[in-house]
């Protein structure tokens, strides 16, 4: 008769395992509760795959000549951005007077995401929030000559959680004139937690028509190529208007 033995994860193996799943229902906690609200009137969406702002009466203004010190370089790609260019390492990080600006932006601090769930006052969040997060400086894209258009990448400062590397970057298109700020965009998106990955990319067309796709990996999983375009999922598709305010497109 052929014997076999049962053998009991011990006490260690427990906790770990009771802390990795601790970690992935969290991540999806904090995707549930980014549904915040959908856009209204073309206005504003926190939702979780599209997350935009127009500022139609509020005036915000940007420190003059803002980037100027950053280069004034152009992002060409159609693809905005993929994945390899989410995980290069940024050499233009925004500091000081910029830094605080964006940073009072709900768009950039994501208070309207974690408002729910914290116990500390908006100020203090935001303070918080300034030590975990990176600004850097991308480059300009070309949409219209009626407004500028900049990209920039707001990172979670990486670390290793055990085994396994956390990884949060978002990357948002500002649309300026005159130095006021007009719309903010989240145009791309990119996590990598407990060996799963997320990315959330945007594809540019000739015609300013701009399309949302998202796409769920595992690390530890390579897919065929004839499958990958499986795991690819279309979201939403918007462009702007010739003021530089975002709009949905059907």
């Amino acid at each position: 008769m052929n014997k076999f033995r049962i053998t009991y994860p011990n006490n260690k193996e427990v906790q770990e395992y009771k802390s990795r799943t601790t970690k992935v229902i969290l991540v999806i906690l904090l995707n549930l509760f980014s549904l915040d609200s959908i856009a209204i009137d073309n206005n504003f969406s926190y939702d979780s795959m599209f997350y935009f702002q127009n500022y139609y009466q509020a005036q915000i203004k940007l420190p003059y000549n803002f980037f100027l010190d950053k280069g004034n370089y152009y992002c060409t790609d159609s693809i905005l951005l993929s994945e390899d260019k989410m995980l290069q390492v940024q050499d233009k990080q925004i500091t000081g007077e910029l830094f605080d600006v964006l940073f009072e932006l709900d768009m950039i601090n994501r208070w309207n995401t974690f408002k729910n769930i914290e116990t500390c006052n908006k100020k203090e969040f935001i303070e918080k929030k300034k030590q975990e997060l990176d600004i850097f400086y991308l480059g300009r894209l070309k949409i219209s000559d009626k407004f500028k258009s900049y990209l920039i990448q707001v990172s979670v400062k990486e670390f290793m959680d055990n085994r396994f590397k956390f990884v949060d970057k978002n990357v948002y298109l500002l649309n300026v004139l005159d130095d006021n700020l007009i719309s903010v965009t989240r145009i791309s998106y990119y996590s990598l937690s407990e060996g799963h990955c997320n990315h959330t990319y945007t594809k540019k067309t000739e015609k300013n028509v701009f399309t949302i796709k998202s796409e769920e990996l595992s690390s530890d999983i390579i897919l065929p190529k004839d499958m990958q375009s499986e795991n690819i999922v279309t979201i939403m598709k918007f462009t702007y208007d010739k003021k530089g305010f975002c709009k949905f497109l059907d």
